[in-house]
């Protein structure tokens, strides 16, 4: 499989760590318009290709600690908004605080007030986006950017409502609600694109792979209008769900042109060859992660899963070791399972109370794929202590579910 050469000298992208929107809404109103602005602002921010937006993984208990994480997992900036709406006679106007902050140096921040409408949420998007880019001393969006920014987004308030609550949704790991969102979407939007990826992918997580890979196909020839960027996305998911390991290093070798410091590429990357049993060269993308960040519990997930394919248990044990505590010290239980996980792999030990927590978190997020897994393992396990009929009965659950969502192993 192909290398690419890692030149951080290169980065031109100012890193931005996405707070999200939150709304000042009345009790039982809807704040769906406030993830739609979100994702609306986000869109023409990455078509500007000035900026790189960073989910914000951090669970520090003050914003001192939580912006110490995140400058520490590789972010510059935090952008953090707020929406309010009028009451009375001007209901419909709406109100957009916008915050940036830089996040080693907290003198360094800007706020501005926008006003508009809540059937304009796209034009109120835009010149958020445009003040953001102005504050950081980067150029402003060109009508060809905005179209490309447009064309990521629904154009009903229907399915920008529903897509909204679906992302929400899925941002919160209630990935079965996720997919009744963006399955409603798609009633109102038609077959548009970055919906049918977004259904994919929660489909994918839920272990519904034959389903997943129809979606992303759909999504992947319905995909002409979208950036380049938002394409190659696409058809590396499709890639990688149909196992096509060449292909999908391929894309994610394209995919780092645009953001050579994208976590999100490199672990992917790591993933794919590893699949493909190309050691040495997810060796040298683990290599290239670290000298991104030290402190990502991902990056020590994926270097255990490296030395783990590669027959060294002892450095995966290593690795697997510092993803579990720095997953913990994040607070993140999403990534705190899938460490877990990657600790069982390495050591036997402490793979049953290990197993245990993965389950629960999993059984949380009502993710049964990943709950199948660790079913799976926890046969293996007692199988392997003598324990017979708790071995069947684990490796009998875990069927179960794999026959339920489509994935029989």
């Amino acid at each position: 499989l192909l290398w690419t050469g890692y030149d951080t000298s290169q980065f031109a992208s100012l890193r931005i760590v996405n707070g999200g929107v939150s709304m000042k809404a009345e009790r039982g109103q809807s704040d769906w318009q406030a993830k739609a602005l979100e994702q609306a602002m986000l869109a023409y921010l990455d078509a500007s290709n000035n900026t790189r937006i960073i989910a914000d993984i951090a669970a520090g208990k003050d914003q001192a600690s939580r912006f110490r994480q995140l400058a520490a997992l590789g972010g510059q900036w935090y952008l953090r908004s707020t929406l309010s709406q009028d009451a009375g006679e001007t209901q419909g106007r709406i109100h957009l605080r916008v915050r940036l902050m830089h996040l080693r140096n907290e003198k360094r921040q800007f706020s501005t007030d926008l006003d508009g409408t809540l059937d304009s949420l796209d034009d109120l998007a835009a010149r958020a986006a445009q003040q953001i880019l102005s504050w950081l001393d980067r150029a402003p969006l060109d009508e060809d950017k905005r179209r490309l920014a447009r064309a990521e987004l629904p154009q009903t308030d229907q399915a920008a409502k529903f897509y909204a609550e679906g992302l929400e949704a899925l941002e919160n790991r209630h990935l079965r609600l996720a997919v009744e969102k963006f399955r409603t979407a798609l009633v109102h939007a038609g077959d548009h694109p970055m919906i049918l990826a977004a259904l994919a992918r929660t489909l994918s997580e839920l272990g519904y792979r034959k389903s997943a890979i129809e979606l992303v196909e759909l999504a992947n020839q319905k995909s002409a209008n979208l950036t380049r960027q938002r394409q190659l996305e696409i058809e590396g998911a499709y890639a990688r769900l149909n196992h096509d390991w060449e292909r999908a290093a391929q894309v994610l070798i394209a995919l780092k042109e645009f953001h050579p410091d994208d976590v999100r590429y490199w672990l992917d990357l790591v993933e794919v060859y590893n699949k493909a049993g190309a050691h040495k060269e997810a060796i040298q993308a683990v290599t290239a992660l670290r000298e991104l960040t030290d402190q990502d519990p991902r990056i020590d997930i994926a270097e255990a899963s490296v030395w783990y394919y590669g027959g060294n248990y002892t450095k995966a044990l290593r690795a697997a070791d510092k993803a579990v505590a720095k997953a913990r010290s994040l607070g993140n239980d999403a990534i705190l399972a899938d460490a877990l996980m990657a600790h069982v792999d390495s050591d036997g030990e402490k793979s049953a109370p290990y197993l245990n927590e993965a389950l629960a978190i999993y059984q949380a997020q009502n993710n049964p794929g990943k709950q199948a897994a660790v079913l799976q393992e926890m046969g293996t396990l007692a199988r392997a202590r003598g324990r017979l009929n708790d071995a069947e009965t684990y490796l009998n659950r875990a069927i179960g579910i794999a026959r339920s969502i489509g994935d029989e192993p």
